[in-house]
């Protein structure tokens, strides 16, 4: 009965914890806030934000997923934007800790996602099959130039973007983003300041 009664204990406290673990990575309030800013921005821009969430299955395309991506060789060729002088470079090998990686990995975990518009219904998005298509139909110079549509068909390849969740780091106070457009695919680092969240440095990680 001894022997049974410290079981349930164990479990139950073992449960109580692991429910901490996910309440802690399970940051979708802070997910959605830090995405509505940068969508409005992008919108404003007169860019053409896809309702699909980018998955960890489209990622793997490119690469090994994004566990792969969550280590420090990954950020090796990441760049600091404004850079001024040789004291506003980087090692962005030595910028997240280990820690970092882990609770990156955990929200990636917990804050699924398949369309903006679960979590931001009164967002701006635009249906990627829809956008696809005109793409598809004129995917050469000599199509394009005679659609009749010349502008707004490269505007549409040009302003065209998809995103990941974004991914914070323990502190709060970075968060990395996946943005792929119709031709390349980057990796973005944003830094939080009292306004707001701002661009903070940049990995072309693909181009076609």
């Amino acid at each position: 009965m001894k022997n049974t009664l410290v079981f349930i204990i164990f479990l139950l406290s073992f449960l109580a914890h692991s429910q901490d673990q996910v309440r802690k990575c399970s940051v979708k309030n802070e997910l959605v806030e830090f995405m509505n800013a940068h969508f409005e921005k992008l919108n404003n821009q007169g860019n053409l934000v896809v309702s699909e969430v980018l998955s960890y299955n489209e990622l793997e395309k490119r690469g090994n997923g994004w566990n792969d991506f969550l280590k420090p060789n990954t950020f090796t060729m990441m760049r600091k934007l404004n850079i001024k002088n040789k004291a506003d470079q980087i090692d962005f090998t030595k910028f997240f800790s280990d820690e970092d990686f882990e609770y990156m990995k955990c929200q990636l975990k917990e804050n699924t996602i398949d369309n903006w518009k679960q979590v931001m219904p009164k967002g701006v998005f635009y249906k990627a099959d829809s956008i696809r298509e005109v793409i598809k139909k004129h995917n050469t110079l000599k199509k394009i130039n005679a659609s009749g549509n010349t502008n707004e068909i490269l505007s549409a390849r040009g302003k065209l973007r998809y995103y990941s969740i974004p991914l914070f780091d323990k502190a709060h106070n970075h968060a990395i983003v996946y943005q792929q457009s119709y031709g390349s695919g980057s990796l973005l680092l944003f830094r939080k300041e009292d306004d707001g969240w701002d661009s903070y440095a940049l990995l072309l990680f693909w181009i076609q």
